[in-house]
């Protein structure tokens, strides 16, 4: 069975957010063709089905639309499928050559699909129409996401110089991202802040240090306008070292805020 939209009508949709960018084609009777990209990962191309697939390998390729000069499929790449709504999923190398593929008005086709149909496999085509258009919207909103995803943010390290306690330009850029993750997240359950300081000083000075560091983040979260009743402030002077030894690299290293978030 071979599925594709007709040229007359296929679109090409995008869903932005600073979480996720989206561009999507429907296929109809099939399910839709989708570059992907969220926070902090690497961008991805997927096909999504209603249709039962089966497991197996299916071919790549790019062929010349209707309204150019025949020539031969260009080969892109064997294509592993999976059983389940989204049976295929594109690496970020061939998922770049796809893209370039449909830059260039050229029509991407899944052949060979593994299905329960009558000869055994499907074929699934894509319109190239007005995609160039439609992808420069999409760079757009790939230039407004957040640096991070939610899960990167929710384990968030502030590091320290000496014996300070201030909250530098990085960790407040970090801060930040958090911030913004939880504006947007409705969900969040608890926020733990614990502070750490290395060996250098004597255990009392070192748990007031730890303690100052804590405090100095549990301030900027709730000044920007997190609950505070979500937040948890604890210190540990230089108990539990993430690295041993007494270097200097060792010693910043144990000079820490940690940040985690947990949602319900």
């Amino acid at each position: 069975m071979e599925f594709g939209a007709r040229p007359a009508v296929a679109e090409w949709k995008l869903r932005r957010s600073s979480l996720e960018c989206r561009l999507s084609q429907p296929i109809p009777y099939f399910g839709e063709a989708v570059f992907l990209q969220r926070a902090g990962e690497s961008p991805r191309f997927q096909l999504n089905t209603s249709q039962r697939l089966l497991s197996g390998d299916a071919s790549l390729t790019l062929e010349s639309p209707p309204w150019r000069e025949p020539a031969s499929p260009i080969p892109l790449a064997s294509v592993p499928v999976r059983v389940g709504s989204t049976p295929v999923t594109l690496t970020e190398t061939v998922t770049e050559r796809l893209l370039e593929g449909l830059l260039d008005g050229l029509v991407p086709v899944f052949d060979r699909l593994p299905s329960m149909s009558r000869n055994g496999h499907n074929r699934v085509s894509l319109a190239p129409v007005n995609f160039r258009t439609a992808y420069g919207d999409y760079r757009d909103c790939l230039g407004g996401l957040l640096s991070s995803s939610f899960a990167q943010a929710a384990r968030t390290r502030i590091g320290y110089d000496g014996g300070g306690y201030e909250i530098d330009d990085a960790g407040r850029a970090r801060l930040d991202v958090l911030l913004q993750h939880l504006s947007l997240t409705k969900d969040v359950k608890a926020i733990y802040i614990d502070g750490y300081s290395d060996d250098t000083g004597r255990r009392p000075q070192n748990l007031e240090l730890s303690k100052q560091r804590a405090q100095g983040v549990v301030d900027y979260l709730v000044d920007k306008g997190t609950d505070p009743k979500l937040i948890t402030m604890r210190y540990f002077g230089s108990r539990y070292p993430v690295a041993r030894g007494r270097s200097a690299a060792a010693r910043a290293e144990n000079r820490r805020v940690t940040v985690r978030v947990e949602r319900r």
